[in-house]
């Protein structure tokens, strides 16, 4: 395997920042799991987006105290 999605749907940035919120289904959850074990610079652009341990990519779940800052 390649790491690309087997549906032929590409991996989106938004496939990442779901992946880190853990907001995927489970067929996505592991298309996007397998894409950034073969894909190690997509893996380093997603480290970040873990770095607060809260959903950034859903603003609208933000808590006020919320740590993710809008782009």
């Amino acid at each position: 395997m390649n790491g690309d999605p087997m549906d032929g749907r590409p991996i989106l940035e938004e496939d990442l920042h779901a992946y880190v919120d853990d907001a995927l289904d489970a067929p996505r959850r592991r298309e996007v799991r397998d894409y950034l074990d073969h894909h190690p610079e997509a893996r380093a652009r997603s480290r970040p987006m873990r770095s607060t341990g809260r959903p950034c990519a859903r603003p609208w779940r933000r808590s006020p105290k919320s740590r993710c800052r809008p782009r």
